[in-house]
């Protein structure tokens, strides 16, 4: 497969996730919803089934973020005071991507003391 090729499918994928954001908006629907059942409902949607776990809304948020940054071409700092709170955020976004086709490569800066690279370790296997 050549790069162009490689280009357009990530292009099409990217095309894809877009449409999906902009079908999947609040709608009247949406509205009778508990908070409850709107964070339940941003998990199925957001949280890869993958990842095997429920998570809490403001780790839901974290995600979100990532994606918004990602979809507009950004980069951006996650910080979170939960110890292993951004690592979870950030392992939960890349297994989005590589759900919704985007394999990567991707790269991770972190600021973190090489003593935390066990959390990495622990949250990807």
């Amino acid at each position: 497969m050549s790069t162009l090729d490689k280009i357009l499918t990530q292009t099409q994928r990217y095309s894809e996730l877009l449409l999906e954001e902009v079908l999947t908006k609040s709608t009247a629907d949406e509205a009778a919803l508990t908070e409850e059942e709107k964070w339940e409902k941003e998990q199925d949607r957001l949280i890869p089934s993958m990842a095997g776990a429920t998570v809490k809304p403001y780790l839901i948020k974290g995600v979100k973020w990532l994606k918004f940054l990602w979809q507009n071409g950004l980069n951006g700092i996650i910080e979170d005071p939960v110890e292993f709170g951004a690592v979870f955020q950030t392992l939960l976004f890349l297994a989005h991507l590589k759900e919704s086709g985007l394999h990567g490569p991707y790269m991770i800066v972190t600021a973190e003391p090489s003593s935390h690279i066990s959390y990495w370790l622990k949250g990807i296997r």
